[in-house]
């Protein structure tokens, strides 16, 4: 079973993309998931709490990478997520895959029923 407090912290993802435009920090904390996004445009721009959310599974695969099945967002108009984490053995980079009805079963960076997210842990000053 992966360790909780690898998730908790900063992460940032530097992504942008032309025709989707997102930038994002995801803070993690014990309780709950906070996230502040900005798209191409200044009126969709987001920072609001998620949450609670809920770690359904956890394992460390022999690669030394910590994998998580996280649910939340039972209270948001848009209805639970279900993503599948994965933290890299130096627990620098956190990937994350999401669907809208049940977990994924990997990472995929191409699918059109997935969402993808790459974040990077900011370091706490």
């Amino acid at each position: 079973e992966a360790s909780v407090e690898e998730i908790y912290g900063r992460w940032i993802n530097t992504a942008y993309d032309e025709n989707f435009g997102f930038f994002g920090k995801m803070v993690v904390k014990k309780d709950k998931i906070h996230l502040y996004s900005t798209f191409n445009s200044p009126e969709y721009s987001y920072s609001g709490e998620q949450g609670p959310y809920i770690i359904t599974d956890s394992w460390v695969d022999r690669k030394g990478n910590s994998w998580y099945k996280v649910q939340w967002g039972a209270e948001t108009i848009n209805g639970i997520n279900y993503e599948l984490w994965k933290i890299s053995n130096f627990f620098t980079t956190l990937e994350l895959a999401s669907r809208a009805f049940e977990y994924p079963t990997e990472i995929d960076t191409n699918s059109y029923r997935v969402t993808y997210r790459i974040y990077y842990r900011q370091k706490d000053i």
